[in-house]
């Protein structure tokens, strides 16, 4: 069995370059291998980088709701503030509308009382000068008459009158 077939030849040297083919897939599959661990390591930075750019959204996000919250809270004090002024101004308001209202009462009251008294003292200043244009009337007629009898009495006794031109 010294010599080697044509068949044994070929086999040795597919099993051989089969070897050799394993070798290089071996290498293909360590570089393959090498190649996936350095991918899933940028992988993990990555997945590790976004989780923290995450973290800090959600802590910003976090930050801000709570900005927000206060910011909504001294906005609704502030509203309730100018609610209860708004609310304090409309019953002085009314206050003084009333006010205004019953002011306005009394000087109308006082106003038509005044005019009552002034026509009652229109009444009595016409009722009064009525009396006194009698009076005078009364005293002119008088002076008139007394005026004649002198007249009368001088031309009687022959004198001119000096009192009636």
């Amino acid at each position: 069995m010294g010599k080697k077939t044509g068949t044994q030849k070929t086999q040795k040297k597919s099993h051989q370059t089969l070897k050799v083919l394993g070798k290089e897939v071996q290498e293909i599959l360590e570089q393959l291998s090498e190649r996936q661990t350095a991918g899933l390591q940028r992988l993990e930075r990555f997945e590790q980088r976004m989780d923290e750019q995450l973290e800090q959204l959600s802590d910003r996000h976090q930050a801000s709701l709570r900005k927000l919250s206060r910011s909504e809270k001294r906005i609704d004090e502030q509203l309730e503030q100018l609610s209860d002024r708004h609310q304090t101004v409309l019953r002085k308001l009314i206050d003084a509308e009333k006010r205004v209202d019953e002011q306005l009462e009394q000087l109308s009251d006082r106003h038509a009382s005044g005019l009552a008294k002034l026509r009652e003292l229109e009444k009595l200043v016409d009722d009064e000068m009525e009396q006194l244009w009698s009076w005078h009337a009364w005293g002119v007629n008088k002076f008139e008459e007394i005026e004649k009898q002198i007249d009368e009495k001088l031309q009687t006794l022959g004198l001119e009158s000096t009192l009636c031109p």
